[in-house]
C-alpha cells in the first residue's frame, strides 16, 4: 500500500495527515493530528514570524518528522500557508523549518490553497452539479473563498484575514473597550465587500478549517473532536451569534474548561466567530454544511493519484 504523508503548517496550527487509497480508490485516512503553534504572533506588529513560534514550529515537525517514519511513510510533503505568504522573514523561516523535518517545505499561493482545499472537500462529499458552490476556508492568517461552478470550473479569491490576524490586531482594543467589538465587526464586513457579496438561492455553502470546525465543535457540546460528528454538520447564524454572545461574557479560562478545547483555541473563538458570523451574514441561506475534509486531503489526493518519479514530494530524512 502507498502510505504518504502531508504537514500543513499554517498561521495557528501545524497539522498532519498519513493517508492511502483504499482497493475502492477512496482516500483513507489512518492518521489525522495536530499542534496549534501559533507562527502569526506578534505578526501584525513586526510583519515578521517571531524567533519563539519558529522555535515551538521547529519542535513539533521534528514530532511529525518522528511520526512519518514511526508509521512506515517514505514519501511527503510539507506545505505552509497564511502567515507565511505575507511575513518579511519567511523565506529564512521556511529553511530552518525544512531543515527539522528533512524535506523541502514549499509555500502555496492563495489560488493553489483554494484549489487543493476544494480537491479535500470533494474527497469527502459531493458537491452539487447542478448549481454553484462556495467553499469557505477560515485559517488563522487568510480566508479562501472558492466558487464552483456546474461547469466544472472553479474561481479562487483571498483575503489575508483571519483568526489569529484579528485577535492580534483587535484584542487589546476590545479588552478596553468593549464597542471596539463592533468596530471589528464593521471592518470584517468592508473585508468581505470584495470577495462575497450576497450569495443566490442555488448557492450550496460548505465551510472547513479550524474556526469553522471549533465553532461547530462547541454548538454540538462535544468534549472530544468527533471527524464523524462534525462532518456534514450543519451551521448557522443563530448558532455563532448565540456562542459569540456566550464567549464574550467568559474568561478564556472559562471557555476552555466549559467547552472542552485544546490549549491555543479558547482566545480564538471570538475572532473567529465574529468572521463566520460576517460570512454566514452574507449568505441567503444564513447557514453552511460544515466539513472535516479540506487543504490535507486536497494534498494527499494529488499525491495518490499521480506518482510520477519523486518531483515534488520529498522523500523523508532518515537519522
Amino acid at each position: 500500500m502507498d502510505r504518504i504523508g502531508v504537514l500543513d503548517l499554517g498561521t495557528n496550527t501545524f497539522r498532519i495527515l498519513i493517508a492511502a487509497r483504499t482497493a475502492q480508490n477512496l482516500l483513507e485516512r489512518n492518521l489525522v493530528d495536530r499542534r496549534v503553534v501559533r507562527m502569526g504572533e506578534g505578526f501584525v506588529q513586526s510583519m515578521k514570524i517571531s524567533a519563539p513560534s519558529v522555535k515551538r514550529g521547529v519542535e513539533v515537525l521534528k514530532e511529525f518528522a518522528s511520526l512519518l517514519r514511526h508509521h512506515g511513510v517514505d514519501r511527503a510533503q510539507a506545505v505552509a500557508t497564511g502567515v507565511f505568504r505575507e511575513a518579511g522573514n519567511a523565506a529564512e523561516v521556511i529553511e530552518e523549518l525544512s531543515a527539522s523535518c528533512r524535506f523541502p517545505v514549499r509555500v502555496l499561493t492563495a489560488a493553489e490553497e483554494g484549489a487543493c482545499t476544494l480537491k479535500g472537500v470533494r474527497a469527502g462529499m459531493d458537491l452539487s452539479v447542478e448549481s454553484e458552490s462556495l467553499v469557505v476556508d477560515i485559517g488563522g492568517g487568510s480566508t479562501e473563498f472558492v466558487m464552483t461552478s456546474p461547469l466544472g470550473g472553479a474561481r479562487v479569491q483571498s483575503i489575508p484575514v483571519g483568526a489569529v490576524y484579528l485577535k492580534e490586531r483587535y484584542e487589546s482594543l476590545i479588552f478596553s473597550d468593549p464597542e471596539a467589538f463592533h468596530g471589528m465587526q464593521d471592518w470584517i464586513d468592508k473585508a468581505l465587500d470584495p470577495v462575497l457579496p450576497m450569495a443566490s438561492e442555488a448557492v450550496t455553502c460548505i465551510g472547513t478549517g479550524g474556526a469553522i470546525t471549533t465553532l461547530l465543535y462547541m454548538v454540538l457540546g462535544l468534549k472530544r473532536y468527533d471527524p464523524a460528528r462534525i462532518h456534514g454538520a450543519g451551521l448557522t447564524l443563530d448558532d455563532v451569534e448565540s456562542l459569540i454572545g456566550e464567549v464574550r461574557k467568559s474568561s478564556f479560562v472559562r471557555i476552555r474548561k466549559h467547552f472542552h478545547l485544546e490549549k491555543g483555541r479558547a482566545d480564538l473563538v471570538l475572532y473567529g466567530g465574529a468572521l463566520t458570523q460576517g460570512i454566514l451574514k452574507r449568505l441567503s441561506g444564513r447557514s453552511l454544511k460544515v466539513s472535516d475534509y479540506g487543504l490535507l486531503e486536497g494534498l494527499a489526493v494529488e499525491m495518490l493519484g499521480d506518482r510520477k518519479g519523486d518531483a515534488g514530494p520529498g522523500e523523508i530524512g532518515r537519522d
